[in-house]
């Protein structure tokens, strides 16, 4: 971006929030430009209507782009709604509303006509007039100071929303219709170029994750020695596992605690009641603070977190969450924990929190799993059969997995910022480029 050049001459734009603008663009609302509609189109199938397929909330708010290669939902609609909804080349798409304020206003583009594709429900449908380019429009409204009024014009305590009168008299500067192209054209090259950077390191993440899993899983199975003497574990999921280890049920090893029971009336602030950990608190194997409930209630002893527990998520709507899990720390002791988490306590836990972050557990908690329940049970848990070295040997393994996984930490925690810088640049590049603060038009 600090190659690009401002234009050679700006005038006010009367808006305090945008300040200057090329002197030749004009400041707009978006209702004296395009069309603004709210579908009516919702997912259900009515009889004596024609079939469609329905662009939904998903379909935009996870794509820059909707074309004909989509799996969209099936639906029906009357022909009135099909003549106003149907999806044209140059189209734009916005969410309407959220259960997020941020999420609102996000924008989606329509290279092509598609004959039979709807926009669907919760979605404001924006088509341009002649003297606007739709991938123009889609990139103003990623802009952050043009997507920041809707943001502000949003109402709603639980789920947010924004009218149609709001969404047309929405902001926004309009260059002639040659440059806009000229912008958008520019902005795609220029995207793509970072989305395939973003996504190079996006790969990092995956295979640093892979190595991660595949360090833990090698040392809590065979250990460190590679000339060490196997023998048949007798488990199938297990394996061969080094001659001296011991294969035990996990009722052998430790004691699984259930957690607290409460009810609504028990939940209070944070200054008269005691924080329960929940799966929300569950976060990248560490503890997070971010989403905290209270309650005001005796606690039994056994169920006040120590250090060294493993606090596990057994049982919730996400099958995906089913034995998420993380070592408590000295920052999170003296709480409780909710009744769809477990807590697993022992002697040994420092080498056992690694068998739980091994494929060994997310092997053995997803065959318990169910298309109607998803929950790790007490006894389930209890049945789970790992390899136990001897003390000194765990000692060692986790020392090193230890040092291990801190140094892939730290290359994940620099690839994740390399990724968060490039979205910022993204983003910033885009609203500098809408609003005229860089020129990237040949003059």
């Amino acid at each position: 971006m600090s190659t690009l050049k401002p234009y050679p001459s700006y005038r006010d734009s009367g808006l305090p929030w945008l300040g200057q603008v090329p002197a030749h663009w004009e400041v707009k609302r978006l209702k004296h430009v395009t069309n603004v509609t709210f579908s009516s189109v919702d997912k259900h199938t009515h009889e004596n209507e024609k079939p469609v397929s329905l662009c939904n909330y998903v379909d935009v708010y996870k794509n820059e782009s909707i074309t004909s290669d989509f799996e969209f939902m099936q639906a029906t609609a009357t022909a009135e709604e099909f003549r106003r909804f149907t999806l044209k080349k140059n189209d734009v798409m916005i969410t309407k509303d959220s259960e997020s304020w941020n999420d609102i206003a996000i924008p989606a583009y329509v290279p092509n006509d598609l004959e039979n594709v709807i926009c669907g429900y919760h979605l404001a449908l924006v088509r341009p007039k002649s003297e606007i380019d739709g991938k123009f429009l889609f990139r103003a409204l990623q802009a952050g100071p043009i997507n920041y009024q809707f943001e502000v014009e949003a109402t709603g305590i639980t789920r947010y929303g924004i009218d149609q009168y709001a969404i047309g008299s929405t902001f926004f500067v309009l260059p002639p219709l040659p440059e806009q192209q000229t912008i958008a054209a520019y902005l795609d090259r220029a995207t793509a170029r970072i989305d395939a950077l973003i996504a190079r390191e996006q790969r990092l993440l995956e295979l640093l994750a892979e190595r991660r899993l595949a360090l833990i899983n090698q040392a809590v199975t065979k250990g460190l020695n590679p000339d060490v003497k196997m023998k048949n574990s007798g488990v199938e999921w297990l394996g061969q596992v080094p001659e001296h280890w011991e294969v035990k049920k996990l009722k052998y090893v430790g004691k699984a605690i259930i957690g607290l029971t409460y009810s609504p009336d028990d939940v209070t602030d944070s200054e008269n009641g005691t924080l329960v950990l929940r799966a929300s608190n569950v976060y990248d194997e560490h503890i997070s603070f971010d989403d905290n409930v209270f309650v005001k209630k005796k606690i039994p002893a056994e169920l006040i977190t120590k250090v060294g527990d493993i606090l596990i998520c057994v049982r919730s709507g996400s099958r995906d969450l089913i034995g998420k899990n993380t070592l408590i720390n000295k920052k999170a002791v003296n709480l409780t924990f909710g009744a769809f988490m477990t807590v697993f306590r022992s002697a040994i836990n420092n080498f056992v929190s690694y068998v739980f972050k091994s494929r060994l557990f997310k092997f053995q908690s997803g065959l318990f799993n169910t298309s109607t329940v998803n929950q790790l049970t007490k006894s389930v848990l209890y049945n789970f059969q790992v390899a136990i070295p001897q003390i000194d040997e765990q000692n060692q393994i986790v020392e090193y997995l230890h040092l291990e996984t801190e140094i892939i930490q730290e290359l994940k925690t620099k690839t994740e910022t390399a990724i968060e810088r490039l979205r910022e640049y993204r983003s910033a590049l885009i609203s500098s480029v809408v609003t005229g603060k860089i020129c990237v038009c040949k003059r």
